[in-house]
């Protein structure tokens, strides 16, 4: 089987562990730097896998569906994965929110309630309103939860 052939037959979810493997490669990744026509293809073509594969998968890698004019879908989820990832918001929670997990209305009744009382203390207003980047954090959790909405129940 050919390389090529070989990648075709790949996951998304392989091609990113592949890219993951070949782009922490210092020797590999400065062949791709210097624009080595096998590690860009191969870059290219592992990239594609990804983003038909899985467009959430694509945005947590940070690659759009096409570099020249990408959907609004696509960057609407790169953006989403950057923003909170600048909030200092893990990727494990980052893949829930943009998989649009939603969580329990246990779940939501306790986020609400936590936001309802920060919102409440002004030692946590004045932290938050100034840029903390904890508050900031926190908020942007309880936010993102609260947006998300509750879990939709699997119908038997």
């Amino acid at each position: 089987m050919s390389e090529q052939q070989e990648q075709a037959s790949i996951s998304a979810d392989e091609a990113t562990a592949r890219l993951a493997t070949l782009t922490s490669d210092d020797a590999w990744r400065d062949r791709f730097l210097e624009s080595g026509a096998a590690e860009v293809k191969e870059f290219h073509e592992l990239n594609q896998i990804i983003v038909k594969g899985d467009p959430v998968e694509a945005a947590m890698a940070g690659i759009l569906d096409s570099p020249d004019v990408p959907s609004s879908q696509s960057k609407l989820l790169a953006g989403t994965v950057d923003m909170l990832r600048a909030a200092g918001i893990a990727d494990p929670i980052v893949r829930d929110f943009i998989e649009g997990q939603g969580v329990t209305a246990a779940e939501m009744k306790l986020v609400e309630g936590w936001k309802q009382r920060q919102m409440a203390d002004s030692s946590f207003v004045e932290r938050y309103l100034s840029g903390d980047a904890e508050a900031r954090r926190l908020m942007t959790i309880a936010n993102s939860v609260i947006a998300t909405g509750i879990k939709k129940e699997k119908q038997s």
